[in-house]
């Protein structure tokens, strides 16, 4: 029970409890609607993450390294809000424009629904008051206001489609979860911080630096937005949002499946952190012992899911969706690129290399949208699945192998895609460890 009340137990139940909630929604919205609605609202959902990535400024950790090293609250978070506000309009001017040129003056319906999530960006400016929250190690209020938006906007979004309502409510209900997110996040950041009077200052001179060391962080967070994202803007624009339907359920899916090396990672993470500074010199080995095992325990997650997702898809969804079956087969072993993706995070924040992850997350980007380009065109959904699963691949394992500094690792992730030899060579050393003790 203490445990289930700590800050990462909470932190899990919050994650569990939007990501539950959102793939239920979802769900009932892909049935309800059909393909070519479901299409439009998951192609603009999407489009608007690209430009709430830019629109965030990569300010996050700047912040807080400020934060926790005693700088006046109100003047770092007054500022970074000014950075963010400005970034912010131009990102929503900027997403319009590109919506008005892709979609054409006749497409009012996607035009329209696109600017409607886009000032989503605008009201998610306040919000960066949860930065004060996350240098305290405070994750109750982000954690209840999050899960509370998520709530509103669920229930929301299900009468939206008891009453048969039109397309552009539900992206009015999508910017709605932002505004109670972010704007409950600052009133309570008022309400908890002494720090609050005046609640907001504004300190030009620390904002050139802010902005400089904002700079790699915007980059990588950019880069991580195209490499999931990207394909369900391209898919939309390049053959049609019925596709992009199809395709959205078949993500809803395989994004379940996430879950899975997501929690296993984070759960053991701090097990990992004192094996490794306990014994450094044995760490490799129990890394790999890990690795082995949050892998094995995926694969067996993405056979079940194979498995079950037919009979799902043709009860739940009918014969309009049955496409995505096809989609899903593929769409469902980019969980294992996934899964060593995750734990070379892992890896990397132990060993205080996180840096070579930003460059592997711009080469799955670009490897992303350079496969989407020509494979889209040609295969439609399918395509876009397969650069998915080929560019996920390059950027959680082979880029792994290509950097000197952490090639050691990628040849672990390899040996862990060898199942059967990895239990043999366990069962050999256990066998030999009770020869010992005989």
């Amino acid at each position: 029970m203490k445990r289930l009340l700590s800050r990462s137990g909470l932190t899990y139940l919050d994650n569990f409890f939007r990501l539950g909630a959102s793939a239920l929604v979802s769900f009932v919205m892909a049935r309800a609607l059909g393909p070519e609605s479901f299409g439009i609202l998951n192609y603009s959902t999407a489009l608007v993450a690209l430009f709430l990535a830019g629109a965030s400024f990569g300010l996050d950790n700047p912040v807080i390294l400020r934060l926790v090293a005693g700088a006046t609250v109100s003047r770092v978070l007054g500022t970074a809000m000014l950075i963010r506000l400005g970034s912010a309009m131009f990102c929503t001017v900027a997403g319009s424009i590109l919506v008005w040129q892709l979609e054409g003056q006749q497409a009012s319906l996607v035009f329209w629904i696109n600017v409607l999530q886009l000032l989503s960006i605008l009201v998610t400016v306040p919000g960066t008051a949860e930065l004060w929250f996350r240098s305290r190690t405070d994750t109750l209020w982000p954690a209840m206001l999050r899960s509370s938006a998520v709530l509103v906007s669920s229930v929301i979004k299900l009468l939206l489609v008891y009453h048969h309502a039109e397309l552009k409510w539900y992206a009015v209900a999508f910017t709605l979860e932002a505004a109670i997110w972010s704007v409950g996040l600052f009133i309570a950041y008022c309400a908890k911080s002494r720090d609050a009077r005046p609640l907001i200052g504004v300190d030009l001179g620390a904002a050139k630096g802010m902005v400089k060391d904002a700079m790699p962080f915007l980059i990588s967070a950019f880069s991580v937005i195209i490499y999931m994202k990207i394909d369900a803007v391209m898919l939309g624009n390049m053959v049609s949002h019925h596709e992009n339907g199809i395709y959205a359920v078949s993500q809803k899916f395989t994004e379940i499946l996430y879950i899975v090396p997501v929690v296993l990672a984070d759960t053991f993470y701090p097990t990992l952190i004192r094996k490794h500074r306990d014994d450094p010199g044995k760490f490799a080995g129990v890394f790999q012992q890990f690795m082995d095992g949050v892998l094995l325990t995926a694969a067996l997650a993405i056979i079940v899911s194979l498995v079950l997702v037919g009979p799902v898809i043709h009860w739940f969804f009918g014969s309009k969706y049955e496409a995505s079956i096809g989609i899903f087969l593929i769409n469902a072993w980019a969980c294992i690129p996934v899964t060593l993706s995750c734990l070379r995070n892992k890896w990397l924040a132990i060993h205080g290399m996180q840096r070579y992850e930003s460059w592997s997350t711009v080469v799955g980007a670009l490897t992303n949208v350079a496969l989407n380009l020509a494979m889209i065109p040609k295969w439609g959904a399918y395509g876009a699945a397969i650069a998915s699963l080929i560019s996920y691949s390059v950027a959680g394992v082979l880029t792994s192998l290509l950097l000197p500094n952490i090639r050691a690792l990628g040849i672990q992730q390899i040996k862990a895609l060898w199942p059967f030899f990895r239990l043999y060579a366990a069962l050999r050393h256990y066998r030999n460890q009770g020869k010992v003790t005989a």
